[in-house]
């Protein structure tokens, strides 16, 4: 099945005269999105894997403080931006490097 729609997704993609990641990468996002969904409820007031309580906080947390982002990233110079991004993936980073130790 994967074959076939890789196959697919290269010849759609092929035609469009786009990347084969612009077809593919949504397709697959869906079918496992969906597979998780439907494997066994590990806790209470999940659906598959997804904890629902988490995601609708996650959800609410993401509404709520999208417009103030999109203020900042407007209002901010774009060397500060890089800056700041810069720093929040230098400590994701050591983040992740630290909890192998």
């Amino acid at each position: 099945m994967y074959i076939a729609l890789g196959a697919f997704a290269g010849i759609l993609a092929g035609l469009l005269g786009v990347g084969g990641g612009l077809v593919i990468v949504p397709v697959l996002t869906f079918i496992f999105t969906a597979r998780h969904l439907s494997d066994a409820h590990i806790l209470p007031y999940s659906l598959g894997f997804v904890y629902l309580p988490a995601l609708l906080g996650i959800s609410a947390a993401s509404v709520a403080t999208a417009p103030l982002g999109a203020k900042l990233a407007h209002s901010l110079p774009i060397d500060k931006l890089k800056k700041i991004f810069a720093l929040l993936l230098l400590a994701m980073g050591t983040k992740m490097l630290l909890s192998l130790m």
